[in-house]
């Protein structure tokens, strides 16, 4: 348990002390000790170090035990960055389905908008950015996103319009400034 509870701690300390937290939470799991959030502690500690075999095998685990729409978003982030965008899809669409978060459903939303657009399903991916809009008129990120699809569809007028109603909304949105400075 002791060094559950340091694992915690080095997770808390911040981003530099992701290989302590990843060090202590192991050693308690080998010497018996599984917390309800051990695993998922883990899986988080593994993907911000870059891990991501462990990192998934813990998501998967975590998930196992007990599922919420953050535990689903990270697991979807983590397979998303290891290159498994069925499975990340799959996990997207669950945490959207049992979220009631504005803020858990946007980050579903653009995750899968980054899905569908790699995969050159632009209708896909500006449904997902548009519904986030539909949600939240005042998101900046969503705004910006829809003009780089609007841009990459041959649509720069539109793009432009985004890019302004981004930086209307946040005159800090740095992309969608840098956008507007950009000769299309």
């Amino acid at each position: 348990e002791l060094e559950y509870v340091l694992g915690k701690a080095c997770y808390f300390k911040g981003p530099a002390y992701l290989d302590e937290t990843a060090h202590w939470l192991e050693a308690s799991i080998k010497d018996g000790y599984i917390a309800e959030d051990s695993r998922e502690y883990l899986a988080v500690a593994y993907a911000g170090l870059g891990d991501l075999d462990k990192a998934l095998a813990n998501f998967d685990s975590a998930l196992a035990r007990k599922k919420s729409d953050l535990l689903l978003i990270a697991a979807g982030k983590a397979y998303l960055d290891a290159g498994k965008d069925a499975r990340a899809e799959a996990l997207l669409l669950e945490a959207l389905a049992s979220s009631g978060d504005v803020l858990a459903r946007e980050k579903c939303r653009f995750l899968l908008a980054s899905i569908y657009d790699g995969r050159g399903e632009a209708q896909k991916a500006q449904a997902q950015v548009e519904l986030v809009i539909s949600e939240n008129a005042d998101s900046a990120e969503a705004h910006y996103r829809l003009g780089l699809i609007f841009q990459k569809t041959g649509d720069p007028i539109k793009a432009r319009s985004e890019w302004r109603r981004a930086v209307s909304i946040d005159p800090m949105h740095a992309a969608a400034r840098q956008k507007l400075t950009e000769k299309l």
